[in-house]
């Protein structure tokens, strides 16, 4: 007899290159080339521990990590396309390196 507690994951865990897609005013606002905001979709679609909930009635924030820089996207599930799609795509800020007092 099967386990009640094994559910089966919804189809947004695993995705696939083609069932991700950016808003037109996301590209714009987050003013990144486009073979970087892909390589990032990339990326997204290959990591192993994602923050994907459950149940994805609302939007969620989502960080990748590519080539060592944290990129945060605001994602939601649209199901009637089965498509999940990127609203927002923060872009790193560059650090600010103070001079030590002495």
């Amino acid at each position: 007899m099967p386990s009640r507690k094994i559910k089966t994951s919804p189809w947004w865990f695993t995705p696939n290159i083609f069932q991700i897609m950016v808003t037109p005013e996301a590209i714009e606002k987050s003013e990144l080339p486009s073979p970087l905001i892909n390589s990032i979709l990339v990326t997204m679609v290959h990591t192993t521990y994602t923050t994907r909930p459950r149940k994805a009635n609302k939007s969620w924030v989502e960080s990748v990590y590519h080539d060592g820089v944290k990129y945060l996207l605001t994602c939601y599930v649209d199901d009637n396309a089965k498509m999940i799609v990127v609203t927002y795509i923060s872009a790193p800020k560059t650090m600010k390196i103070k001079p030590k007092k002495r």
